[in-house]
């Protein structure tokens, strides 16, 4: 009787190999989930933190488990979303509209025609789209002084505090424009 009890005892072990966080646990129905024992769950059993899940169905979005949904998964924060329609900007899912699309802050936006000024989506204006500020120019024709948007002048565009000016006939001399070789005070 000793022997069946002592063979039973050894059987029985051979099934708790293995250990999670300090406590044996069987591999075959249960998993170690972060020294979390949990019971494994579907066709793909996984981890997401300390929590089981099955990953034929769901996907871990930073510690949160989500349905699956979709053909290309991805993750924003905590949120799960399929990228083929869907991209995120700072922790937002925006619909994705058009090829081009790109991230201004929380915002999407069709990167062909707009710009992202300072987290402000404007739309883009002639040659050499630029911001200044919040503001969209064009650099072609204009600069921006101080976030100020200014008309270049002259042959060497300058700018002097907000305002701008040739640097080939005048200098910047504390925040005023004066003529090139003038005494600065």
């Amino acid at each position: 009787m000793k022997g069946a009890r002592h063979l039973k005892t050894r059987f029985r072990r051979q099934f708790f190999t293995s250990y999670c966080g300090g406590s044996r646990y069987n591999p075959s129905f249960y998993q170690c989930c972060s020294g979390n024992i949990v019971r494994k769950s579907g066709i793909r059993p996984s981890c997401c933190g300390r929590t089981g899940y099955d990953a034929a169905f769901y996907q871990c979005c930073s510690g949160n488990v989500v349905r699956k949904s979709g053909i290309r998964l991805s993750c924003c924060g905590r949120t799960g979303y399929d990228a083929t329609f869907y991209q995120c900007c700072s922790g937002n899912v925006v619909r994705k509209s058009k090829i081009r699309l790109s991230c201004c802050g929380r915002t999407g936006y069709y990167a062909a025609f707009y710009q992202c000024c300072s987290g402000n989506v404007v739309r883009k204006s002639g040659i050499r789209p630029s911001c200044c500020g919040r503001t969209g120019y064009d650099a072609a024709f204009y600069q921006c002084c101080s976030g100020n948007v200014v008309r270049k002048s002259g042959i060497r565009p300058s700018c002097c505090g907000r305002t701008g000016y040739d640097a080939a006939f005048y200098t910047c001399c504390s925040g005023y424009r004066v003529v090139s070789g003038s005494t600065c005070y």
